[in-house]
């Protein structure tokens, strides 16, 4: 219940609306370092770069997984597999900008060993950039790979036809699961040659 009357201290807005929590983010900022900022939407991954200065952070790299189709990539922008390449994209950019270490910034989300937060750190680490984890928290590379889609399909494909239009983008894309990891090798790579020249 909202606090009442004319001495009320109401708490602060992002903190009513439940966007923002404000010792997480002091604890962030107190290691000095830039943050690494992951959000995931219905149908995106973002990650951020962020620089905390007094009138607000400042955005140093970003990358977004709607830019990920120039690379080649052509299936769902919030994957496991979408969100490592966001991570990379972002943080070969910090790199190029003189950012060399960071903090994790999920926001609200819950920390969960393996999920698209931590594919999207797994991208920055691949990248060089350094940011303090557990190694037990990123995912495998054959969840990256997508090898449990592929197995999934082989298992229900004769039984249970139905269930394999929830994988109705791989085939509107012209990707069948199995060829997963192919393309996001390919992705990996399009987006490494693209900062070779520039990172040395």
């Amino acid at each position: 219940m909202s606090p009442r009357g004319p001495g009320a201290r109401l708490p602060l807005k992002r903190r009513r609306l439940g966007v923002t929590d404000y010792r997480l983010r002091t604890r962030l900022l107190r290691s000095g370092l830039p943050r690494l900022a992951v959000r995931i939407s219905n149908k995106h991954v973002c990650a951020q770069v962020l620089i905390a200065e007094l009138g607000g952070d400042k955005t140093v790299a970003s990358a977004h997984s709607g830019e990920l189709m120039r690379y080649g990539w052509r299936l769902s922008g919030k994957s496991l597999s979408a969100a490592y390449l966001v991570g990379l994209l972002a943080g070969y950019r910090a790199l190029g900008k003189g950012v060399k270490s960071a903090v994790l910034d999920m926001g609200l989300r819950t920390p969960t060993g393996g999920s698209r937060v931590f594919a999207a750190l797994k991208g920055a680490l691949e990248a060089g950039l350094e940011v303090p984890h557990g190694p037990e928290t990123l995912p495998e590379d054959s969840r990256l790979e997508g090898e449990h889609v592929s197995r999934y399909l082989k298992a229900v494909a004769a039984a249970e036809q139905p269930r394999l239009r929830q994988f109705s983008r791989y085939i509107g894309a012209g990707v069948p699961p199995g060829e997963l990891k192919a393309m996001l090798r390919a992705a990996e790579q399009a987006i490494k040659a693209e900062f070779a020249g520039r990172l040395g």
